[in-house]
């Protein structure tokens, strides 16, 4: 597998600064869906992915590793899994430089799906592999390395349980085998989706409860352990919609949650950012979207002290819906958002780089043409670069290039409902219509008041989907 489109990939030159920071969009699949879920920079600055894949490997999806340089490039991609339904749900460094993924496997195991447990090296081959549950549905959202070396998976089962699904805890030694495992039952459904160890070496989990599985409500659902696991107390929190917690992390005065509001925020789904002290209690909440729907709330912790968030967003973007990437201070107030993509991105994993940029990784869309694991590195300011798509069968020409704000773009052959877009150096659409092209193909654009400068023009439609720089010089 190469990567399907090398992006345009440029070095921005920092003007109070001596360094330069990379910024590229890739994308990498097959002919099928292949989903991005988790990414972490290697100590050469390159890229370790954590994918799903239904274009490779044994089975109908399999665990999809790609390991890429500082530019996004491919130079290995590996897949792991059985001939049913593989896949990572977390991953993360350890100690001794290798990586740990947590997720799920109805290839092997005792029941329709168990928690799969694997740890790989730094070339993806693999070191060992577990698997835990029941003869029902069991799965890992989310796995941390304990103090003592060994690893605390959290996520969900319907194996040990009495009925409705249960938040499910893992505690094993550095080789994956158990020490303890626990169940927490309530009257209603709950799910598992993040862990931390806390310094007296207990844990805490956030998650979310649901009175009913398909009643669209939910709650925050918070669990305090000691380090065996053992219930110290349990909380929720919440409105009379859908809010779950999806991530945390221990700031050293509370807990940070991110994850997802239907009760609070502008409309539709919001992404929030909270602080809770280490009894459950709120401190602060803050949210993130429009009147629609925006998703998502993976986040760290930025050299700042503040939080760099990602997800998806239908309330703003260019399109349907884009990948959403927001910028906070300690408080969680916004510095700044960004875009990318426009008919169906999702950002789910983002990390602060060694230079002070950032990568998301996540999915995004090709006009009905299926998913690819999508891969953005962005500066500092959340600035990217763009993607350079030319297919061999649709080719443009812009001219005159440099121009004053008016050109035209002239097609090689006829296209339907083409979209066209100019974007900034920020990201901002400045110019965006539906291309009405006449008989030779061509159309005229006419820039509002715009400032001289370096700009980006899109097309797409079912057919095409390119980018060209154009320069502005009145």
């Amino acid at each position: 597998m190469k990567t399907k489109s090398i992006l345009l990939v440029f070095l921005l030159l920092v003007t109070q600064s001596v360094f330069a920071q990379i910024m590229f969009q890739s994308h990498y699949g097959g002919t099928a869906d292949d989903f991005g879920c988790k990414v972490i920079q290697t100590s050469d600055n390159g890229y370790f992915v954590a994918a799903i894949t239904e274009s490779y490997g044994a089975g109908y999806r399999d665990i999809f590793l790609i390991r890429t340089n500082e530019f996004g490039d491919t130079l290995w991609t590996k897949t792991i899994g059985g001939l049913q339904d593989d896949q990572p749900n977390a991953m993360k460094k350890t100690s001794d430089n290798n990586y740990i993924i947590a997720g799920s496997t109805s290839s092997f195991g005792a029941g329709n799906s168990d928690v799969y447990l694997l740890k790989v090296d730094q070339n993806g081959d693999t070191i060992w592999t577990k698997t835990y549950g029941g003869s029902m549905d069991d799965q890992a959202h989310d796995v941390i390395q304990t103090s003592d070396g060994g690893y605390l998976v959290v996520g969900s089962t319907t194996s040990f349980t009495s009925g409705f699904s249960s938040v499910y805890a893992i505690r094993t030694d550095s080789n994956g085998d158990t020490l303890w495992t626990k169940s927490y039952e309530e009257k209603y459904s709950n799910v598992g989706c993040s862990v931390v160890q806390l310094s007296d070496g207990g844990f805490f989990f956030c998650g979310l409860t649901q009175e009913y599985a398909l009643s669209g409500t939910a709650d925050c659902y918070f669990i305090r352990t000691n380090s065996q696991g053992d219930t110290l107390w349990t909380k929720t929190y919440g409105g009379n919609n859908y809010d779950g917690a999806f991530y945390a992390y221990d700031a050293g005065n509370g807990i940070i949650i991110s994850g997802t509001t239907k009760s609070f925020g502008a409309g539709g789904n919001d992404i929030f950012l909270g602080l809770f002290n280490y009894n459950g209690d709120n401190l602060w909440i803050k949210t993130y979207g429009g009147m629609n729907s925006d998703y998502g709330g993976a986040f760290a912790r930025t050299n700042d002290n503040g939080y760099i968030i990602t997800g998806y967003t239908k309330s703003f973007g260019g399109g349907d819906q884009s990948m959403y990437l927001i910028k906070t201070d300690n408080n969680g107030d916004t510095l700044w958002t960004r875009t990318f993509g426009q008919i169906g991105e999702w950002g789910g994993c983002v990390q602060q780089t060694s230079d002070n940029g950032y990568i998301i990784s996540g999915n995004i869309s090709w006009y009905g043409k299926g998913i690819d694991v999508y891969l953005v590195k962005t500066n500092s300011d959340g600035i990217s670069g763009f993607h350079q798509i030319i297919k061999p069968d649709s080719t443009f020409n812009v001219f005159p290039n440099p121009n004053n704000g008016t050109f035209t773009i002239q097609l090689d052959k006829a296209h339907s409902n083409v979209s066209i877009y100019v974007y900034d150096l920020m990201g901002r659409i400045v110019y965006s219509k539906n291309g009405l092209f006449d008989q030779l193909n061509t159309e005229i654009i006419k820039l509002p008041d715009v400032s001289d400068g370096l700009y980006y023009l899109h097309l797409s439609s079912e057919n095409i989907n390119v980018f060209e720089k154009i320069i502005i010089k009145k």
